[in-house]
């Protein structure tokens, strides 16, 4: 029986291969953790590369997704969405706002939240970056198979939402 369980590796070019056919890893081929894992790292390499020259995260991309689609959130709607602690969401929208994609607006009757809304830059911004995360997914696609990148949605959704519990943001509300 070989190492690696008979799982398929076909490293993007330039990477690492995302298990090494000369160590045994035993059951981590079969930990689904360890799996998802490694193919998010592999992932998040390949969106880097494709998103080099606009210098953008996958967290930046996520929350100019969810603000473009949603204007009007309040900060900590917007960091409860994409599961990130709210300080860590204030400097990630800070940052959004200092490269002129997002602006903060006072919501009416709530001293304490501010909402989130793209820019006209942001607008463009987002426009190009959909279209590259566009060409991100059909190279995933071409590795893996129409087939086997739909068939993935569905069973990680209802893994990702199996605990449903939200994270712990802050103690407090307020933006």
């Amino acid at each position: 029986m070989s190492k690696m369980s008979n799982l398929p590796v076909h490293p993007a070019a330039g990477s690492p291969a995302t298990f090494d056919a000369d160590l045994d890893f035993g059951p981590l081929t079969r930990r689904l953790g360890y799996v998802v894992r490694r193919a998010q790292i592999a992932i998040f390499q390949s969106f880097f590369q494709t998103m080099s020259g606009a210098q953008i995260s996958p967290a930046q991309y996520s929350a100019l997704v969810i603000i473009a689609r949603n204007p009007g959130l309040s900060q900590t709607r917007v960091a409860q969405a994409l599961a990130i602690k709210k300080a860590n969401f204030v400097a990630l929208a800070r940052e959004l706002e200092q490269r002129g994609f997002v602006e903060r607006r006072n919501i009416p009757g709530d001293k304490r939240s501010l909402a989130l809304h793209l820019t006209s830059a942001g607008r463009l911004a987002y426009a190009e970056l959909d279209r590259l995360s566009e060409d991100h997914e059909a190279r995933l696609r071409e590795v893996i198979g129409i087939e086997a990148y739909e068939a993935l949605f569905e069973p990680l959704i209802r893994v990702a939402t199996v605990n449903a519990v939200e994270p712990n943001l802050s103690d407090s509300d307020a933006d």
